[in-house]
C-alpha cells in the first residue's frame, strides 16, 4: 500500500511539474539551450566554443540604435592561456535609417552553451534594413569540420534552427587547422539566438 502512494505521489509530482512548466519560454531571452539537443536531429553540428579556463563567463554589450545614427554593438570575449585560449570579437552594426524609433538592443556571446552561440535581445526585433554581423573568432572546437564543410549561421525560430537566409559564400570562413572562424557582414534582420553551424 505504501509503496502503491509512493508511486502516485511520484507521478503526480512529475505531472504537475510538466504541466506548470509546459509551454514556459522566456519571451525575452529566447529558448533554452536545449534547443542545440533537440537540433542534433536537423544534422547540424555546432561549432564548439570550448571553455579556456574551466569558468562560464558571459559577456554582454548593449547600445540604443536611432533612426538618425544607427548603432553599433562591439563585443570582447577571451578565455584561457596558450594553447586553451580562446577569443571572440563580434560586432553588429546599423546604418541610419535601420530603426523607425530609437530601440535598446543588446548582445550577449553564450558562453555556458558550449557552442559560438549569440543572443540578441529583444528577441523578434526586426529591422527596416539589415545589421551587420562580423565575428572574429580563434581557438574554437572545429573538430566537426572536414576542410570542406560550409559554415552556416543559423537562428532558432519556432520551429527549431533555420539558416539565416542571404549570405553569401565568402561571408563565413573558417580553418580547422588554426580554430578560427570568420564572419564578415552577414545580414541580421531580426533578432533571435543565433549560432554557427556545418
Amino acid at each position: 500500500m505504501l509503496k502503491q502512494y509512493l508511486s502516485l505521489t511520484v507521478f503526480l509530482g512529475i505531472l504537475v511539474l510538466l504541466v506548470g512548466c509546459d509551454n514556459f519560454e522566456n519571451p525575452v531571452t529566447g529558448p533554452e539551450l536545449t534547443a542545440i539537443e533537440e537540433s542534433q536531429t536537423q544534422e547540424l553540428n555546432f561549432v564548439g566554443l570550448p571553455q579556456g579556463d574551466g569558468l562560464f563567463k558571459s559577456t554582454v554589450t548593449s547600445a540604443t540604435i536611432t533612426p538618425q545614427t544607427g548603432g553599433t554593438l562591439d563585443l570582447n570575449y577571451s578565455s584561457g592561456q596558450g594553447k586553451e585560449r580562446v577569443q571572440v570579437r563580434a560586432t553588429l552594426q546599423f546604418t541610419p535609417g535601420s530603426v523607425s524609433e530609437d530601440v535598446d538592443v543588446s548582445m550577449e556571446l553564450l558562453t555556458d552553451s558550449g557552442v559560438l552561440m549569440f543572443d540578441f535581445n529583444e528577441s523578434g526585433t526586426e529591422f527596416l534594413k539589415p545589421g551587420k554581423f562580423s565575428v572574429d573568432a580563434r581557438g574554437l572546437d572545429l573538430a566537426e569540420a572536414d576542410g570542406k564543410s560550409e559554415v552556416k549561421l543559423v537562428y532558432f525560430a519556432d520551429n527549431g534552427w533555420e539558416e539565416e537566409e542571404e549570405i553569401e559564400p565568402l561571408m563565413i570562413r573558417y580553418n580547422d587547422k588554426n580554430d578560427q572562424l570568420q564572419c564578415v557582414n552577414a545580414p541580421i534582420r531580426h533578432f533571435s539566438r543565433y549560432a554557427f553551424a556545418f
